[in-house]
Order: C-alpha cells, then sequence, then structure tokens
C-alpha cells in the first residue's frame, strides 16, 4: 500500500468513526463493475479475535456480501487502485480490471499474520463458491501503514 493511502484519508476524513474503520489493518473493500462500493468489511466488526469469524451476522451468506460498514463514496475504485504498489517492484498497480464483474480488494498484514491468513482463506473459498461471476481479488498488505 502506498502511503499515500493515509494521508489521503487523514486530510479528507473528519468524522473520526469513518477514519478508525478506514485505518483497520483487516478490510475487505468490494466494488461493482461501475467502480462502486457496495460492500465493506473491517475487522473489529467481526467476531472472534485469534480467529477471526467474517460471516459474522452471516454477512457473506449472498453474493456480493451485506455491508458491516456504512458506505461512503469517499474512496472509489479507481482512487483505491491508485494508491496500491506492487510488494516487490514498488510499482504501482496498473489496470482497472472493469473486465471483471466484482473487484474485492483485501487489506492484510503480516503484524496479525494469523488473522490475516484466515481472511486469506476465506475471501478465496468465498471466490470459489461463487463462481458464476467474474471476480477479481487484489490483496494488498498494508503493514507500511503501522510502521
Amino acid at each position: 500500500m502506498d502511503t499515500a493511502y493515509e494521508k489521503f484519508l487523514r486530510t479528507k476524513i473528519y468524522d473520526e468513526q469513518i477514519l478508525h474503520d478506514r485505518i483497520q489493518p483487516l478490510q475487505i473493500h468490494v466494488y461493482n463493475v461501475k467502480g462502486e462500493l457496495i460492500s465493506f468489511h473491517i475487522n473489529c466488526l467481526t467476531n472472534g479475535l485469534f480467529h477471526i469469524k467474517w460471516n459474522t451476522d452471516k454477512r457473506f451468506n449472498t453474493f456480493p456480501p451485506k455491508t458491516a460498514v456504512p458506505l461512503d463514496t469517499l474512496l472509489s475504485r479507481s482512487r483505491h487502485l491508485s494508491m496500491i504498489r506492487n510488494y516487490h517492484t514498488g510499482m504501482k498497480l496498473s489496470g482497472s480490471f472493469t473486465e471483471y464483474d466484482y473487484l474485492i480488494i483485501v487489506h492484510w498484514c503480516v503484524f496479525i499474520q494469523r488473522q490475516s491468513k484466515g481472511l486469506v482463506k476465506f475471501i478465496e473459498k468465498y471466490k470459489t463458491a461463487n463462481s458464476q461471476y467474474k471476480i477479481k481479488v487484489v490483496y494488498v498488505n498494508d503493514d507500511n501503514l503501522y510502521n
């Protein structure tokens, strides 16, 4: 994740609750083909501590999942993608992924490795269970935001 993400959030968000939600280490953002955020999930709105249960309140029993966090238009798909860098090269992510029905951007981090691994497994299983849709998943390491 580009550090511009945090700078953007801290300069554009004046509501403490929205800022709190947007800087959580584990996040799931689901965008539709139009680039609209249609579902948003964060670690602190789930059950479990060491084994996070992402399907709290059966939100993921449908596709797309029911949102856990109130939606806003703060971070469009294109803006979100513009702040993602390739973990190995440091280059900005290229592509808009408009050829997919849905784009899922998953924020994960090493400092809570067990929960991050669980999140990745959960998303992969969820994607497989909804294979009738063209879904692209982008995994974003956000450890640099917490150093």
